[in-house]
């Protein structure tokens, strides 16, 4: 196989540009075929890249920094060129700039959309980007999630819930260098170290942490690592609220530093408080070295869900400095409860969240949407044979389906009868995924049991106590029919091979349209016949 990944920039400066170059990274080094495509900063020379024998680097010059999103036209370009090449394209999320040059490059296969977050800052822009951003949803034959809380609760996710997926972000260990961890313990000998990390912007929460310093006793001490706008305004709220001494901006932390400064403290907090965070790698970097975490509990973030609270640490309300203070208190002021949580902070970063442990689940992704386009290709070659053909009774076709669909296969049918024209006719074929409170929706067609027996009908109305079905063609009957006995949903149709795009937002209003003019519909067939 031969996958690219397509996001946002190079050098790297971000969690979703780090991910990106990990993956490409761990593909390669057990010699499958990755590479990346995304623009370059002004520091960094726009070419192309050998990184090893199984991986190249297209950097593609950038002309200008808009809403955080560089925009380089050649990525299209350069995207037209190459994608031939590739089999899958994993393409990062969010980036206007990839989602464009993916929808222009004329690319025909397989495509893993990567959810990171949804757009919050950019709400004027995310209402022009918005019919793009839904192309490329709909696009995705996979969607990816660092954290399942974060997909499961996104706006803009939750009529895809069926092809969702989520593959934990996975760092690997680094390595402290024992001099300079002495130096920094040395430093603030006596003091407990709590430890935070991250750009000096609003989200991240730090008025809250040096709120935070009052509460505390003498013997901490709070190190913030980073750069940013804020940092002349956090520097003075430090003296406002008298904690020289107690809290230190730190300034940037190397790559090389990082890791001394992580086995040097004794507690890493992460006061976020935004959507905005949606992961936090710093988490598990420092659950890596054993490190027990307090983080924050925002709504709809997966933050919480990376920090286990009670196992690797403790969640405290966010823009609340006596709960985070009472958190960070509350884990350091109890040895017995410090080794429990730095025991789980490191047990949840060695099955969760290793990179070995991100690049398996990653392959297998692969594997399976590239198992699924065999196996779909066998079946439009099946389809042009001249096959026998063998009749079952309905309640045995019934079982055999669902028995397949409950092992989460995908099943394809044809469409036998003219009760969902002008959608689907007879002989179309029809993939099947199996039934779930998220796929399972208005406007949907699901094959399912009803009191007239199986039909492959579109759902016309959803509520808490029953399912009421149409057929399109049908002008008056409709079936009743209850959630456990929908056997699958149609995910796609074709009909002589070409898909019917029946999710499109053309189709879905068109069907609308026509459920309307029910009563008229016999004569509008007769139109079109």
């Amino acid at each position: 196989m031969k996958i690219l990944q397509l996001g946002k920039f190079y050098p790297i400066k971000g969690g979703v540009e780090k991910v990106m170059y990990e993956i490409m990274l761990g593909l390669s080094r057990r010699s499958i075929d990755c590479d990346m495509l995304c623009a370059v900063t002004e520091c960094q020379t726009p070419g192309i890249i050998q990184i090893n024998e199984f991986a190249r680097l297209f950097c593609m010059p950038a002309w200008i920094r808009l809403a955080g999103t560089m925009i380089s036209p050649l990525i299209i370009f350069r995207l037209r060129k190459i994608h031939r090449e590739y089999d899958i394209v994993h393409i990062h999320h969010p980036d206007p700039m990839a989602c464009a040059a993916l929808y222009f490059s004329g690319y025909k296969g397989k495509v893993i959309l990567h959810w990171h977050s949804d757009i919050l800052k950019q709400r004027t822009l995310l209402k022009f980007y918005q019919p793009l951003q839904a192309w490329l949803i709909d696009r995705a034959d996979v969607i990816v999630g660092t954290t399942p809380v974060y997909v499961r609760q996104s706006p803009f996710l939750r009529q895809v819930q069926n092809k969702i997926i989520s593959i934990p972000i996975g760092v690997d260990k680094m390595v402290p260098v024992a001099r300079s961890v002495s130096q920094i313990r040395e430093k603030y000998a006596g003091k407990k170290i709590v430890f935070s990390l991250g750009r000096l912007v609003e989200y991240k929460g730090y008025e809250y942490l040096i709120r935070v310093a009052p509460y505390l006793s003498d013997d901490y001490v709070i190190l913030i690592g980073g750069s940013g706008p804020l940092k002349e305004e956090l520097q003075a709220l430090i003296v406002e609220q008298k904690a020289a001494g107690k809290v230190e901006l730190i300034g940037f932390v190397s790559d090389d530093d990082l890791p001394n400064y992580y086995e040097a403290c004794d507690l890493f907090c992460l006061s976020s408080v935004m959507k905005t965070e949606a992961f936090a790698i710093v988490q598990i970097e420092a659950m890596s070295f054993g490190k027990p975490v307090v983080a924050t509990r925002i709504k709809e973030s997966g933050v919480s869900w990376v920090n286990a609270h009670g196992v690797s640490g403790l969640n405290a309300e966010p823009r609340d400095a006596g709960a985070l203070a009472e958190a960070i208190t509350s884990v350091l002021s109890d040895q017995h409860r410090y080794k429990q949580f730095s025991a789980g902070a490191y047990e949840r970063y060695t099955t969760l969240f290793t990179k070995e442990i991100m690049i398996d689940k990653c392959v297998k992704v692969y594997d399976r949407v590239l198992q699924v386009d065999k196996q779909e290709s066998h079946l439009a070659e099946m389809d042009h044979l001249n096959r026998r053909r063998v009749l079952m009774p309905g309640n045995l076709f019934f079982k055999e389906v669902k028995a397949l669909l409950d092992i989460k296969k995908r099943v394809c049918i044809n469409v036998c009868g003219e009760s969902m024209r002008p959608f689907l006719q007879n002989g179309d074929q029809v993939l099947l995924a199996s039934a779930d409170p998220g796929n399972v929706r208005r406007g949907n067609i699901v094959l399912a049991q009803t009191s007239c027996g199986i039909v492959l009908h579109r759902i016309v109305q959803l509520d808490r106590e029953a399912i009421l079905l149409a057929g399109d063609a049908n002008a008056k009957q409709r079936e009743q029919t209850v959630l456990k006995d929908i056997l699958g949903v149609v995910t796609t149709a074709h009909r002589n091979g070409k898909d019917l795009g029946l999710y499109s937002l053309k189709k879905r209003l068109a069907a609308l349209f026509w459920y309307a003019v029910r009563p008229f519909r016999g004569y509008l067939l007769k139109i079109a016949c």
